[in-house]
């Protein structure tokens, strides 16, 4: 399965949980792994299950506590995610893009994803330079490396040349 199937795929069993009411652990945790594979019609639909009772039984529910428990570092945060099943070093990456809104140890988070599709626009492939073009505002930043990995998903490139004005940091208007 490429990228954007594996996304879209995801995007539907959200949707499909949302729709059943599962939105929380504790949620997740009353329902079996039988009626998750049925619900999301997905053969992997158990390891949700599990990795609810996992969040439940050592982070009481919260991912909060997972980061107390790594002590805030970005690396044993990465370890201890990557003990739920299914989930690699791409389901931490995509963890690390949306939690760096409120895990600072993270900021700024740019994945192998967003990089690559940075480069092919003409920016400079470090986060840190993404996050100066974005003047250093987070929710900026986070958005920037949303819509360079939907770039990357969608191989769309030649659009975003052709319609938008790259310009280095220092030409991007002051607020």
């Amino acid at each position: 399965m490429d990228d954007q199937q594996n996304y879209s795929s995801c995007a539907q069993a959200c949707k499909a949980l949302i729709s059943a009411g599962l939105e929380s652990p504790e949620d997740m945790s009353l329902i079996s792994k039988q009626e998750c594979r049925q619900l999301l019609h997905d053969k992997t639909a158990g390891f949700l299950v599990d990795d609810a009772h996992l969040l439940l039984t050592h982070y009481k529910g919260d991912f909060g506590k997972l980061r107390d428990a790594a002590g805030r570092d970005p690396a044993q945060e990465r370890l201890l995610l990557k003990k739920f099943k299914g989930i690699g070093d791409g389901g931490v990456d995509i963890f690390f893009r949306e939690a760096q809104l409120v895990w600072d140890e993270i900021y700024p988070f740019a994945d192998k994803k967003a990089l690559k599709a940075a480069r092919l626009v003409g920016f400079r492939e470090h986060p840190k330079v993404l996050a100066e073009l974005c003047q250093n505002d987070i929710p900026t930043f986070v958005r920037l490396v949303a819509a360079l990995v939907r770039m990357e998903l969608s191989k769309s490139y030649n659009d975003v040349q052709s319609q938008a004005q790259l310009r280095p940091p220092h030409s991007m208007p002051q607020s």
